[in-house]
């Protein structure tokens, strides 16, 4: 296990970046043999410490040794032709906190709201169910309680959108907001008890169309000692992962597992014989984008990004050194061999195909998509240790498994993430959108809003408070035409008038009500 000093300053939960104060909170994920910490910037596995950063993701709990050191998402897309990214290695790009639907600005970095809320199966008691933030995106019931997803779940909300701040990379920031949650299980015994899943909703909520964008998740992994460690992928999965080179690490000992990552539900893309998996549904003329890149890189002075250029061309699987693209069995160095976007796919135990002789950095891409603005995607990952009776036999349980849990996620997994409101059969299909005036109108303690959409799509529907401040989410995703109603019964809301408004492609209506207490 290593560990990177770092500057970095700690004031009772706040840091210092860039001399703005940053509310800065992680809380543990440990309801399986999996025990890390998630950080409400995005950083997985790495616990702030004032001198240090150490690596969180230890396997199995309890044990004293660690699979991974960092993971961290990676965004970049085109803003009228210019590169810009969302990376950082070893650390976070992004800000707690959600963005303002209104003015696209970000919210204030420093406000310990935006922490990460843990909730766990019979806690209703605990702070975080209590103050569950379901006004910032959190996943609820139908009766608006928090959605518990399998047995712990981690919920957090951070922002790509600080015009003021310095980004790596000399990029502009995305303009993206991106809600992540995290959750596990611990009763379904097998692969599940050594899973991580991750969630990612990312809102482009800034005024510019994101063009050619690309989803990544960037990786620090270590199995035990790290420098006996090998990468590798396999596309046909869309797994990538590491192993040990030797049957004998010095920390695991015999037989050390192989740690991946998959991409369970990859960025949705227009095809009109497909149908794609989206908040719990299956939405016909999209499909999902599997792993479209796999790319490992030397800590050095020749491979390392420097600029948002560079970072785009890796989820490009290109060489930015040398301006070509990843050639099989090489790094793009021989014109005439076979371009290939997927390094390292050849098979540990067998010994055969092309097989990495170092570890550095892995790097997994999916893309691209275009995101409009006020457009929603939805990423799911999940974070899987196995371990066989040798460490290339690690790597073979890993895809099988990875199979398994494929199978599993597309059958019935990904239902977990549907919440929709109230659905109203209608009689027939509307032939406009609208919005309804909400009923009663002043309310206490409740009110309903009626809106229609002609044709399936995202829609969102929103509350704001006189001052253009986000107040609620009331719908957010994907439906089928139709007319839905929603009822709103703001607990802690003052009495006053508020904007209600709904967004559905490039429909925006708003209304007002007032709430009297």
């Amino acid at each position: 296990m290593k560990t990177i000093t770092t500057v970095l300053l700690l004031l009772g939960g706040v840091r210092i970046a860039q001399g703005q104060p940053v509310f800065s909170h992680y809380k543990p994920f440990d309801v399986n043999n999996i025990s890390t910490v998630a950080r409400n910037d995005g950083l997985l596995h790495q616990k702030y410490n004032p001198a240090t950063i150490a690596a969180g993701f230890e396997w199995p709990k309890g044990s004293g040794m660690y699979a991974i050191y960092a993971s961290t998402p990676w965004l970049a897309a085109k803003v009228h032709g210019e590169v810009r990214v969302a990376a950082r290695e070893w650390a976070s790009t992004f800000n707690p906190g959600p963005m303002d639907a209104v003015t696209h600005q970000p919210a204030d970095r420093s406000d310990s709201t935006f922490r990460v809320y843990r909730i766990e199966r019979s806690d209703s008691a605990s702070w975080d169910y209590q103050h569950w933030p379901s006004s910032l995106g959190a996943p609820v019931q139908s009766n608006g309680k928090p959605l518990l997803l399998g047995e712990q779940t981690l919920w957090c909300v951070y922002n790509c959108a600080d015009s003021t701040e310095v980004m790596p990379f000399d990029s502009k920031p995305l303009g993206v907001e991106v809600q992540q949650t995290v959750f596990g299980y611990s009763s379904l015994g097998g692969l599940f008890t050594n899973l991580m899943i991750v969630r990612y909703v990312i809102i482009n909520k800034s005024v510019s169309t994101l063009d050619s964008m690309y989803f990544g998740f960037w990786s620090d992994p270590d199995i035990g000692d790290p420098s006996d460690d090998r990468d590798g992928c396999d596309s046909t999965v869309s797994l990538w992962y590491c192993y040990n080179a030797t049957d004998n690490d010095a920390e695991y000992g015999l037989h050390p597992p192989a740690v991946g990552y998959v991409t369970l539900q990859g960025p949705r893309v227009v095809s009109t014989e497909d149908s794609a998996l989206f908040v719990g549904c299956r939405v016909p003329g999209y499909k999902n984008l599997p792993m479209t890149s796999f790319v490992l890189w030397p800590n050095d002075s020749w491979s390392n990004p420097r600029t948002a250029a560079s970072v785009y061309s890796y989820f490009q699987a290109s060489w930015w050194s040398l301006g070509r693209h990843i050639t099989y069995g090489g790094i793009g160095t021989d014109p005439l061999a076979r371009p290939t976007n997927f390094m390292y796919s050849g098979d540990p135990e067998t010994g055969t195909g092309w097989l990495s002789t170092f570890s550095r950095h892995e790097f997994g891409g999916s893309g691209p998509f275009t995101m409009a603005p006020g457009d929603t995607q939805e990423v799911v990952m999940g974070v899987l240790v196995s371990r066989g009776t040798s460490n290339t036999g690690s790597v073979t349980k890993l895809r099988n498994e990875t199979r398994a849990l494929l199978e599993t996620y597309s059958d019935s997994l990904y239902k977990l993430f549907a919440s929709p409101p109230a659905y109203m059969p209608p009689r027939e299909i509307p032939e406009l959108y609208h919005l309804s005036q909400n009923y009663p109108n002043p309310f206490n303690p409740g009110t309903d809003i009626q809106f229609s959409l002609p044709i399936d799509g995202q829609a969102t529907l929103t509350v704001y408070n006189m001052l253009g401040q986000r107040v609620a989410v009331l719908a957010s995703g994907y439906y089928q035409a139709g007319s839905y109603t929603v009822r709103w019964e703001p607990r802690t809301a003052a009495t006053g008038g508020y904007v209600y408004q709904l967004a559905a492609g490039s429909f925006v209506r708003n209304r007002r009500m007032l709430l009297l207490k």
